[in-house]
């Protein structure tokens, strides 16, 4: 009995050391090199991103291509980290940072940035600033044959064998220059005047409550497709959060403390408005076949205190400038967007703007 045991055993033995042990060891091979790939692709693709200060869908697309030639699967987490400025009268009180992940960065990679000819990049964008930080996370999903051998021989069994986390800091900005010059000719470019008001004394104290300032822009002010909106502004109350694109529902949106009411325009038209508060800005569309507001663009930002507030419009999309400062890009609408309105400047159904409004004016470009 002892000697069936002893034989049963050494058998046993011996097809380990025979066969299940160089098969381990050859995908134990197998999967360092793979995790020498991976790692290689991975630290590849974050430094690009941190050497030019963007990520296009060609080269993320090219990233993940590369990393399924090592036979895994993975699952994949990007990180940008964005330096946030909290201002007061234009002095910097507070550096903070806010981050976006998978689904942010990817909105931003599935529509156009900016149209610019001068520009290196040719494809969708998300762009970084100087002094951001990005990150890449990659981890393999599925079990690997040396993962499962090693499971059969000890009974245990980790499916991660790669496992990597890399990045840094955003150290140049290479699409800004070219990007900065457009969007400089966008903001300085010649522009005619449709009309402009401005405020004194008890006009400035704009609002949808009684006893504060209203008014309507006439309607020849109303300008499509290319314009140019300027207005000087200094909200005192917060605006809803207008991250989400579309409104349907009318309760979201109070109080979305809208200075300039859009138009409510039908069919292949809409009309441009502004929500401002001291907490974010947004350039909103109406359109009366759709849904009640969607925005084109929302800021996020500390926007206590006067500031100037532009807002260009090419080719139906618009771009955000505050203090001359080029902010953001939004949304191409899908409608000829139309500016100035017959409608309340400083009052609307959603919630009013509060704060003082200094002057305003509309230009067609």
């Amino acid at each position: 009995m002892d000697d069936n045991l002893s034989f049963v055993v050494a058998v046993i033995l011996a097809v380990l050391l025979l066969v299940f042990f160089p098969l381990y060891n050859a995908f134990e091979r197998q999967d360092d090199i793979s995790y020498e790939v991976a790692l290689k692709v991975v630290t590849n693709f974050a430094d690009k991103v941190r050497q030019t200060g963007y990520i296009t869908k060609d080269d993320y697309d090219k990233f993940v291509s590369e990393l399924i030639t090592t036979g895994n699967t993975y699952d994949i987490k990007i990180e940008a980290h964005r330096k946030m400025l909290n201002r007061v009268n234009n002095d910097v009180v507070a550096e903070n940072y806010e981050i976006d992940y998978n689904r942010d960065i990817f909105k931003e990679l599935n529509k156009k940035f900016i149209d610019n000819p001068k520009s290196s990049i040719k494809s969708e964008a998300y762009l970084l600033e100087e002094g951001d930080y990005f990150y890449v996370k990659v981890k393999n999903t599925n079990v690997t044959q040396a993962t499962m051998i090693f499971g059969l021989i000890a009974g245990i069994r980790n499916p991660v064998k790669i496992n990597l986390s890399y990045g840094g800091l955003v150290t140049n900005n290479e699409w800004k220059d070219a990007d900065v010059e457009f969007e400089t000719d966008l903001n300085t470019q010649k522009s005619d005047v449709i009309w402009q008001k401005t405020l004194k004394g008890s006009q400035v104290n704009v609002g949808g409550e009684p006893g504060e300032y209203n008014f309507a822009a006439p309607e020849t002010t109303r300008v499509a497709t290319n314009f140019k909106i300027e207005f000087v502004a200094e909200p005192f109350a917060e605006t809803v959060d207008m991250t989400q694109s579309m409104f349907e529902d009318e309760s979201l949106l109070k109080p979305i403390r809208t200075l300039i009411q859009p138009s409510p325009l039908k069919g292949a038209r809409a009309g441009l408005g502004v929500a401002l508060g001291n907490n974010g800005i947004a350039v909103i569309q109406r359109n009366l076949d759709k849904p009640i507001y969607s925005a084109l663009i929302y800021h996020k930002a500390n926007l206590s205190g006067r500031h100037k507030y532009t807002i260009v419009v090419k080719d139906n999309t618009p771009y955000l400038y505050i203090d001359d400062k080029f902010v953001k890009v939004g949304d191409k609408s899908q409608f000829t967007l139309y500016s100035g309105t017959a409608d309340g400047i400083g009052k609307d159904f959603f919630g009013a703007f509060k704060g003082k409004l200094y002057e305003i004016s509309v230009s067609k470009i």
